[in-house]
């Protein structure tokens, strides 16, 4: 795989520019995206890490063989663009540290092909779009927000959902009831989720479970009796 590191916007005419067929570019420390990015047509793996940009351009949806993005501590990015639905060939999804996330695009239902959706310490997070339900190939999906109040109810349509990773949501009071209707879900966590006061009694409905991990909601003072229910959940 050819890969691209650049860390200050000098380095571009050096490296990035001189070629059009790179399949991995790593950006770090730089206040923008240099344009050269978006004419990168065989870009497989886009990593930004610790960028000065409150916004990404209109662009990165120009990037059709793009299958990975991932951001990491930046702290001004307030939402991805709604172009981000244009990345047909997407299959993983990652922000990390990004401290002003607010919002993720509607759009991001047009995503088809995507498998792992990852928001990590993005602790102003309030909410996931309704439009996640729409994502029919997604199989995992971890949250960590401590402004997260709620899932959608659209994520019972997660098909193809096999791990679901829920931490550090203290403004969660509960889980959706939907949250029974994953017909593939294998794994269940939930931590350190402070304010969470109950799960759902559907929880019973999953019949592919097989771990289940509550740790750290001092809230929860009970678990509903249909986790008596859960045959495959293994020790």
């Amino acid at each position: 795989m050819n890969i691209c590191n650049i860390r200050c916007a000098e380095e571009v005419q050096s490296s990035l520019a001189a070629r059009t067929d790179w399949e991995c570019v790593e950006i770090s420390d730089c206040s923008d995206v240099p344009d050269q990015v978006w004419g990168q047509k065989q870009l497989l793996q886009l990593l930004l890490v610790n960028g000065g940009f409150t916004c990404l351009s209109e662009q990165l949806g120009q990037l059709q063989a793009l299958q990975v993005l991932e951001l990491f501590c930046c702290h001004q990015l307030t939402s991805p663009p709604a172009c981000i639905g244009q990345l047909s060939a997407l299959t993983g999804l990652r922000a990390q540290w990004c401290s002003d996330l607010q919002q993720l695009p509607e759009t991001i239902g047009q995503l088809s092909n995507l498998r792992s959706l990852v928001v990590d310490c993005c602790d102003r997070l309030q909410q996931l779009p309704a439009s996640l339900g729409q994502l029919s190939k997604l199989q995992i999906l971890k949250v960590q927000s401590s402004s997260l109040k709620q899932l959608p109810d659209t994520i019972a349509r997660l098909s193809a959902l096999q791990e679901l990773d829920v931490r550090a949501a203290s403004s969660l009071k509960r889980l959706s009831s939907s949250v029974g209707q994953l017909s593939s879900l294998r794994k269940l966590t939930v931590g350190e989720c402070s304010g969470l006061q109950q799960l759902p009694e559907t929880i019973g409905k999953l019949s592919m479970l097989q771990t289940l991990t509550v740790s750290w909601c001092r809230s929860l003072r009970q678990l509903p009796d249909t986790i008596g229910r859960l045959s495959a959940l293994q020790a």
